[in-house]
């Protein structure tokens, strides 16, 4: 049951039927996407206020959204449901289950709610309709089978999405299961527009594994285009000549945006520029579609905002002078 601001929606499954509940007046018009099984499926149940739907045979898919619900999706008339499974259905067991919802938005800076009627130009890109570092982390167990299903939101871009450190096996699409003899390992799973994938993997190695989209600019907020480009030009010249019509002023972008987190540079009102977040190496210069797989072996215990503590011996260091000696390099 969840109970949001929007209504009260309460899934029920006895004799065999799947009901959905709905409660509250401000559930007119809404929409709601439904994982059966290993499968992805989406369903209007209803433009009434209030209401219960019994699904007996789920049909479509997340794209209906898209061609007749984007001033819905802009507006939050959405919810994402687990349903299943029933009576006769075979759904392996796993430890965890995710749901991971990507959607791109065309924000102006400065602007208060986003255009739903954009079609290109995206500079939002969200996983469950938040940037990194707003996005949650995927808390899970060493040796733990995780399924993550993965719905593309977005009206116009497909998203390979990518999980660093392990492998996963492409488990469901829209169409239902994969059998398992048509399976095979991946890191990087292709979620075109209006379609969903389903992974499942099990972890075997402690760590944060980073998950995102590998659209460079999926992982990037609110990116400037039509610039010069001044990658590896040097600029100490025009930073100077600049300063003295614009004191403090510098130019930047001869190395690249990677930086831009560390600086902690004021920025104008309502608007999310990728700032990235603190990390166990240095700045995580990441935005968007960027999550966290947090693998622990103490997962009830563990820290979601705290960083993966490495082994003494297993994280690279500087070498010292006995050691670069033994090896013939001066220090």
């Amino acid at each position: 049951m969840r109970d949001d601001g929007i209504g009260t929606i309460k899934h029920t499954n006895s004799a065999g039927r799947r009901v959905i509940e709905i409660e509250g007046e401000a559930t007119r018009g809404l929409k709601i996407v439904i994982f059966s099984r290993s499968q992805f499926r989406s369903r209007t149940v209803g433009h009434v206020g209030c209401g219960q739907f019994e699904i007996q045979h789920i049909v479509g898919f997340v794209g209906q959204h898209i061609g007749d619900g984007g001033i819905r999706l802009a507006r939050r008339h959405l919810d994402t449901g687990i349903v299943g499974p029933s009576e006769g259905e075979v759904n392996l067991a796993v430890d965890r289950d995710f749901v991971l919802m990507t959607h791109e938005w065309s924000l102006p800076v400065g602007a208060r709610r986003p255009d739903p009627g954009a079609m290109s130009d995206f500079n939002l890109l969200t996983f469950n309709g938040k940037a990194y570092p707003g996005t949650a982390p995927l808390v899970v167990g060493t040796g733990e089978r995780v399924r993550i299903r993965i719905g593309n939101l977005s009206p116009m871009d497909h998203h390979p999405i990518h999980l660093h450190g392990l492998s996963f096996e492409v488990t469901g699409t829209d169409g239902g299961d994969v059998p398992p003899s048509a399976r095979w390992p991946e890191t990087t799973v292709l979620v075109p527009t209006g379609s969903a994938r389903v992974i499942e993997l099990v972890p075997t190695e402690p760590g944060d594994w980073a998950v995102h989209c590998h659209m460079t600019h999926h992982v990037m907020t609110q990116m400037g285009h039509g610039l010069p480009n001044v990658v590896g030009a040097d600029l100490a010249s025009v930073d100077e000549r600049l300063s003295r019509l614009v004191p403090g002023a510098m130019v930047m972008g001869t190395t690249g945006m990677g930086g831009m987190g560390e600086m902690s540079m004021p920025v104008p009102p309502n608007s999310l520029p990728m700032k990235g977040a603190h990390g166990p190496f240095g700045t995580v210069d990441m935005g968007g579609m960027f999550t966290v797989l947090k693998v622990r072996d103490d997962p009830g215990s563990a820290d979601s905002e705290g960083w993966f503590r490495h082994p003494e011996g297993t994280v690279a260091g500087p070498a010292d002078a006995a050691r670069l000696a033994a090896d013939g390099i001066e220090p």
